[in-house]
């Protein structure tokens, strides 16, 4: 009979290859990178840094942080070291990096502080803005503690989409059961594991990526709402599982304008949907579209 230890091993080799080496208790191999940006990459993009890594760490999430600045300091100055080490927060053999296209080109994730947004317009990954903190040089405590709060959000966040995303990497369409007797009755409410794939782009690299949607159902009106990656798409639902939401417009930082709607249809245990994404560059007033398609698997009882 198999023994625990040896079960545990073999499930470390089926899902982190890369990792192991000749020491088996070896952490898993990052698997993406989050790239915090400020002025002088010494501070608050450093103190971020550190505290992603700290939690990524206890909570098992494979990823890294890096920082970089838009006008490096060419050390990290002595107080804040010495405000890092009273918190027990050890930059080690950091060396403050100016930030390249490259940086923004292999992120998971970009967050600036702030910093313009033609600053992070290369990104291909999603991105946030953690503006109008309280200034580390002056008010670190406080600094330290709303960064730390948007990390460990970060961090969550990350590590929920990881273990929900859906088994297949392709993400490759699967028929949806048909609704049983009464499905209407039970709702669509719940959380959902979305993959996510491109079917159709006529604007050129995008970035997607498999995160859940939450999904809130009105039994009576039939109304629902559909929030994923942050943005809420309000729509209706039919008897039959078939759904629309109602167009919406965004404005992101990327220079460009999105108007978003999504059509599909809910399974007995998901939904199928495709989402058609018209997108105006502002400056020029370039127009493209693209459709991406998501397979949504219910992973939380309803709500």
């Amino acid at each position: 009979m198999i023994s625990a230890r040896e079960l545990g091993l073999a499930l470390t080799i089926a899902l982190f290859p890369a990792s192991l080496d000749a020491q088996p208790r070896a952490a898993p191999a990052p698997q993406g990178t989050v790239l915090f940006i400020c002025e002088h990459g010494t501070v608050k993009s450093l103190l971020a840094k550190l505290l992603f890594d700290e939690y990524a760490a206890q909570i098992g999430l494979p990823m890294r942080a890096e920082s970089r600045g838009t006008a490096i300091d060419s050390a990290v100055p002595p107080w804040m070291l010495a405000k890092l080490s009273a918190s027990d927060l050890m930059p080690g053999s950091f060396t403050p990096r100016a930030l390249a296209a490259q940086d923004l080109a292999a992120a998971s994730f970009v967050v600036s502080f702030d910093l313009a947004g033609a600053v992070v317009a290369g990104a291909r990954a999603p991105r946030a803005r953690w503006d109008s903190l309280p200034p580390a040089s002056q008010q670190f405590e406080a600094s330290r503690d709303a960064i730390r709060a948007r990390v460990h959000a970060l961090v969550d966040s990350l590590d929920r989409a990881r273990r929900t995303q859906r088994p297949s990497p392709r993400n490759e369409a699967r028929p949806v059961p048909a609704l049983p007797t009464g499905a209407r009755a039970t709702g669509f409410a719940g959380t959902y594991a979305t993959g996510v794939r491109v079917t159709e782009n006529a604007c050129g690299p995008v970035t997607v990526m498999d995160m859940p949607t939450v999904v809130t159902h009105d039994r009576s009106s039939g109304v629902i709402h559909l929030v994923h990656a942050g943005t809420d798409y309000p729509g209706t639902v039919k008897d039959d599982g078939s759904f629309a939401t109602t167009p919406i417009t965004r404005s992101f930082d990327d220079g460009h304008r999105y108007v978003m709607s999504i059509a599909g249809r809910f399974g007995a245990q998901g939904f199928d949907a495709l989402v058609t994404l018209d997108r105006t560059t502002v400056a020029t007033r370039a127009a493209c579209r693209y459709k991406v398609r998501w397979f949504g698997t219910r992973s939380l009882s309803p709500a």
